[in-house]
């Protein structure tokens, strides 16, 4: 059996947005859903595009020589949270998503 390397197995993905020449904008909930499904397989990288890619711990990605806007721990962020319609509906957790990709100079709506 061969060793399958971690970069053989990542899943990039992009958030839902416009289509080309339209301004892009991050959604909180599908960035909040995808911090939910990256538990226990590493961090969410997110890029101003809306490309979402989970990554290793301590990792530093780039795409396009760009890093990421924020990269999301989702362990200490939604393990708490019992369903994921808990965490998408937590004012707090919504706050904190958004004012992270702000403060990185993305923009994002609360869909």
């Amino acid at each position: 059996m061969f060793p399958i390397s971690t970069a053989a197995i990542r899943k990039v993905d992009t958030l839902s947005g416009p289509t080309s020449g339209e301004r892009i904008m991050l959604h909180t909930r599908e960035i909040i859903k995808k911090i939910w499904d990256a538990q226990g397989y590493g961090n969410l990288a997110v890029w101003g595009d809306g490309t979402t890619l989970v990554i290793a711990p301590g990792e530093s990605p780039l795409q396009d020589g760009k890093p990421p806007l924020a990269i999301f721990k989702p362990i200490p962020l939604v393990a708490g949270f019992s369903l994921l319609g808990l965490a998408t509906h937590n004012a707090d957790l919504l706050q904190h998503i958004e004012e992270t990709i702000r403060e990185a100079g993305g923009e994002i709506v609360r869909d």
